[in-house]
């Protein structure tokens, strides 16, 4: 960590606008794909707050530590699995 004056990335953070994400991404096919893919099971007031959130708005997480890595910024050490997204 000697290379930074602070934390790496705490995310792996978004490629498109929740504008956009919209636009791209039905909420539908977005909960059928997690449910019947990954085993999880999505719940959400409206179809636009599924769709902001759709996992292809955001960067492949590997990518984004293996830079870290890479750069000498930080070690993983542990990778963790969301049980629940709260947004509100």
């Amino acid at each position: 960590v000697r290379e930074s004056s602070g934390p790496t990335a705490r995310g792996a953070g978004r490629i498109m606008s929740r504008t956009q994400a919209k636009r791209e991404y039905g909420a539908s096919d977005v909960q059928a794909d997690l449910r019947d893919h990954q085993h999880i099971y999505l719940k959400a007031e409206d179809g636009e707050t599924i769709a902001e959130e759709a996992p292809g708005v955001y960067k492949d997480i590997d990518d984004v530590v293996s830079v870290s890595e890479t750069l000498d910024l930080a070690d993983p050490v542990a990778r963790t699995v969301p049980v629940c997204n709260i947004k509100g």
